[in-house]
């Protein structure tokens, strides 16, 4: 089986890597002309947390994920409105839960994907017909 996916971001990557595990091929076609890296902190737990562990790179997120200390909402103003600590955040997350910046998660991914899956970056999928060839 084979399948083409649209998008080199979590999403895309987390789809080829689960087809790859269960015998499929994929193309991704990524418009962007390279990966992106950075972005903002993803907390994730429960299903999140198992389909991580099933995908075998749970390993892999706990190496690159965090601990928060403290977690603290400010006003418009930039006031400070309130905090909380360290033990209350867990108590809300949960012990099966990860904190990891998003570009961290997706770089885990993209490794565990680019050796087993063909990338085009700088690419848009314009029409698709039924391929006689693989990826023709």
């Amino acid at each position: 089986m084979r399948a083409i996916i649209i998008g080199a971001g979590i999403a895309g990557l987390a789809t080829a890597l689960r087809l790859h595990q269960i015998g499929w091929d994929a193309l991704i076609v990524e418009r962007a002309p390279e990966r992106r890296g950075g972005g903002y902190a993803v907390t994730f737990g429960g299903i999140g947390y198992d389909a991580a562990e099933r995908m075998g790179i749970l390993p892999d997120l706990l190496k690159k994920g965090f601990i928060t200390d403290e977690l603290v909402y400010h006003k418009p103003s930039g006031e400070r409105r309130f905090s909380l600590d360290r033990a209350t955040i867990a108590a809300t997350t949960g012990p099966r839960s990860i904190t990891i910046l998003r570009g961290d998660l997706e770089a885990v991914l993209y490794e565990k994907v680019r050796d087993h899956c063909e990338i085009r970056f700088g690419a848009t999928l314009t029409t698709s017909t039924r391929m006689s060839t693989p990826y023709a």
